[in-house]
């Protein structure tokens, strides 16, 4: 062989082993930059790293990586994910066992059972004191009236509507006015501590009641309040 012809040969080595050792820098890059890629998109879903592949699936069995290039196995490994690994990066999902729901729940009726009928008393309360005032304004309503007009006025109770209204006993005229009792609560007139039939009770342009004191009794479904009506002044007081 010529010296030209071992030039030349020489020469096409070195073109083939620099274009050779290019093509594996690029190939490296390109398989680096790709690498880097993936592990960021993985980091930002689960908030995990990756963790290195064992020493058999590393650059080769023994062997370390190249220059230039980081600790990350190549493609073709298999790159594990740990379950400790998403613990560190990620938010710890917690969750209820069956037997913490069942106390909850448990606990939940236990206190709907002993509010339900606290409300309900209260409720029923309300509406006993409400009818209580609105008897009061009634009966403070009749007797101003008939002090004012020097007329008589008298209370007209009709049971079996549950209403009171305040009359003019001069031309007959019912005042617009009317209490209505709610079904729950029921009225008894009580006379000299008796019960009585009576339904019309008079004052006089005094303010004074005809008759004997009077009590009017609401009674609730475990209260009641009693409204007393004086013969002598007609002052009213309420006993609760």
């Amino acid at each position: 062989m010529s010296l030209g012809q071992r030039h030349s040969h020489t020469l096409e080595f070195s073109i083939v082993d620099f274009g050779s050792s290019i093509e594996n820098r690029c190939s490296i890059e390109n398989r680096q930059s790709l690498i880097d890629s993936i592990v960021m998109q993985s980091s930002r879903v689960g908030g995990a790293m990756a963790e290195r592949s064992p020493a058999g699936c590393a650059w080769g069995s023994g062997k370390s990586a190249p220059m230039g290039a980081t600790s990350y196995p190549p493609i073709g490994c298999c790159t594990i994910l740990s379950p400790k690994t998403f613990g560190r990066g990620a938010r710890a999902i917690s969750a209820m066992t069956l037997v913490e729901l069942m106390v909850v729940l448990g606990l939940v009726g236990l206190i709907v059972c002993i509010s339900v009928p606290a409300l309900t008393g209260y409720a029923q309360n309300v509406r006993l004191r409400t009818a209580t005032s609105q008897v009061v304004g009634l009966i403070s309503l009749a007797r101003s009236l008939a002090i004012s007009s020097q007329e008589e006025h008298a209370l007209v109770i009709d049971r079996e509507k549950g209403e009171l209204r305040v009359v003019e006993l001069a031309s007959g005229q019912a005042l617009e006015q009317i209490v209505r009792l709610p079904s729950a609560i029921t009225l008894e007139v009580q006379v000299g501590g008796q019960a009585s039939s009576e339904t019309q009770f008079v004052f006089r342009p005094t303010g004074s009641l005809k008759g004997r004191s009077i009590s009017l009794v609401l009674t609730g479904r475990k209260r009641n309040n009693a409204v007393t009506i004086t013969s002598a002044t007609g002052a009213v007081t309420i006993q609760r």
